[in-house]
C-alpha cells in the first residue's frame, strides 16, 4: 500500500492532533532553608524550561523574513501562487515530506477511519460533551493571554464560562454558558500574545503527527502545557487522551470537507499561506489595526484548525 504513488491517496485537511508535554511532578520540599523559602523548587523548574524554550524561538524569529501580503486577489477557493507570496520556509523540501507523509499516508490509513467510526457510532450528543469538557480546559489559558496583553475586559469572559460550565455544567460537558450569553470562541493561544509583541514566526515547520506550525506558536504551546492551570493538572496520558479525542472530533466534523484540498494546484502552498494569514489577521484584530481579511482559500472550519 505505502509503494503506491502518492497521488492515489485522498488528500485529508485535518491536523492530526498535537501533542503537548509531558507532565512532571514536583519533589517534597522538607528543607527549611531560607533560600528554598524564597524560591520552591516547583517554580524554579518551570522559569526554567520555560527560559529554555523561549531562546531557541526568539533566535528563530529574529531570523524570519518580514511579512508580504499577497498582491493578486484570490477568489474563495482559488490557491495560492507562489509567485504572490515570500514566506520564511528555509526547510520546505523537508516540510513537504513530512506534509505527504501527515496527510497523505498517516491521516487516511489512521486518523480518518477513527473519525469516521467516531462520527458514525457516538451519539452527537455525547461527541458534544466531551468536546465542551475538553474545550473548557482552555479557557483559563485563553484568559491568561489575554490578562498578558492587559486586557482585562476580553480576560473575563474565559474566566466566567470556566467557572460557569465546570459549577453548573457537569465540569464542562454541558456549555450552559453559552445559553447564558456567553458564547464560545476559540482558544486564544499563547503565540499570538508574542506575535502581539511584535516577535517573528520564525521559519514555518510541518512536524510528523503534529501538523503545521511555527517557532513561536510551537514554543507558545509547549508553555501553556507547562506552567498553565488546568493544563497542568494533566498527567501525559492525561494530555495525550485530550488531544487525540480534540483531533478525531474536529476530524469527523470536517468529513464533508475533504474534496477542499484536493482541487488545490498545490495543497502545501495553500495550507502554508492560509496558517500564517489566518495567525497575523488574529494579531492584527487584537492590536486594533486594520487588519486585511485572509484570502479563503480554505473553509474557516479549516483555519480554525490552524495554530
Amino acid at each position: 500500500m505505502l509503494s503506491a504513488s502518492i497521488n492515489d491517496y485522498p488528500t485529508s485537511v485535518v491536523f492530526l492532533p498535537k501533542l503537548g508535554l509531558g507532565s512532571y511532578q514536583d519533589e517534597p520540599h522538607r528543607d527549611d532553608h531560607p533560600l528554598h523559602r524564597v524560591a520552591p523548587l516547583s517554580q524554579l523548574k518551570c522559569y526554567s524550561r520555560v527560559l529554555i524554550l523561549i531562546a531557541p524561538i526568539v533566535m528563530a524569529s529574529c531570523a524570519s523574513r518580514p511579512l508580504v501580503i499577497p498582491s493578486k486577489t484570490t477568489t474563495p477557493h482559488e490557491s495560492v501562487h507562489p509567485a504572490d507570496v515570500h514566506r520564511s520556509d528555509p526547510l520546505e523540501p523537508l516540510n513537504r515530506l513530512m506534509w505527504r507523509w501527515n496527510y497523505h499516508l498517516l491521516d487516511p490509513l489512521l486518523l480518518r477511519p477513527l473519525a469516521v467510526v467516531w462520527h458514525h457510532c457516538l451519539p452527537y450528543r455525547l461527541r458534544q460533551g466531551i468536546d465542551n469538557a475538553l474545550g473548557n480546559l482552555d479557557e483559563l489559558p485563553s484568559a491568561m493571554n489575554y490578562l498578558l496583553q492587559a486586557q482585562f475586559t476580553k480576560s473575563l469572559r474565559p474566566v466566567a464560562r470556566f467557572a460557569i460550565n465546570t459549577l453548573v455544567g457537569l465540569g464542562g460537558l454541558i456549555d450552559i454558558a453559552s445559553y447564558s450569553g456567553l458564547p464560545k470562541h476559540p482558544h486564544y493561544p499563547l503565540g499570538h500574545v508574542l506575535g502581539y509583541y511584535q516577535l517573528g514566526h520564525g521559519p514555518f515547520l510541518v512536524l510528523p503527527a503534529y501538523g503545521p506550525t511555527t517557532p513561536r506558536q510551537l514554543t507558545g504551546r509547549m508553555i501553556e502545557q507547562i506552567c498553565y492551570f488546568p493544563l497542568t493538572t494533566l498527567t501525559l496520558w492525561g494530555r495525550v487522551g485530550k488531544e487525540l479525542l480534540e483531533g478525531i472530533e474536529r476530524r469527523a466534523q470536517l468529513l464533508s470537507r475533504e474534496s477542499i484540498l484536493q482541487h488545490s494546484s498545490d495543497s502545501y502552498l495553500t495550507v502554508r499561506e492560509a496558517y500564517f494569514q489566518s495567525n497575523d489577521f488574529a494579531i492584527q484584530e487584537e492590536r486594533g489595526e486594520q487588519a486585511k481579511e485572509p484570502d479563503q482559500a480554505l473553509p474557516q472550519e479549516i483555519l480554525d484548525q490552524l495554530d
